[in-house]
């Protein structure tokens, strides 16, 4: 028998590497488990912002103020259509928010109203929104 030589890699055929694609998968939404459209992080949805004219801003609110003794508050003046109180990341509210309405002379009427009153041992500032969001 001939002694084996030893194969160098130069003697073989050079190998393909195969590329590596994944398994496809299920249609995903990031790190979220939430479905599509729902909020994220407890923020609301996306929305149309109100039109110039139609939105306040008030501040003054006591802490423990709730958007809907908010709304029960100015609806007395026209149909309120949105009430967001701001709150820190805890949820502890800021003592300021923003007040929508279905018409301009609502808020007029309003803002005449509620600034300057006293509401729940604080004193409010509502003025008209410069650029609603």
């Amino acid at each position: 028998d001939p002694p084996r030589r030893r194969r160098s890699p130069s003697d073989s055929p050079p190998r393909r590497r195969r590329s590596y694609s994944p398994p496809p998968r299920a249609r995903t939404y990031g790190r979220s488990r939430s479905p599509p459209g729902r909020a994220m992080y407890g923020l609301p949805p996306r929305r149309e912002p109100p039109k110039y004219g139609l939105q306040m801003f008030v501040a003054g609110f006591n802490f423990l103020s709730s958007e809907r003794e908010v709304e029960r508050q100015f609806s007395k003046y026209g149909r309120v259509t949105e009430v967001r109180i701001v709150r820190d990341p805890m949820g502890k509210s800021k003592g300021f928010g923003f007040i929508a309405m279905d018409d301009p002379e609502d808020v007029q009427r309003a803002i005449r109203h509620m600034h300057g009153r006293d509401w729940e041992g604080r004193r409010l500032n509502v003025e008209l929104c410069r650029n609603p969001k």
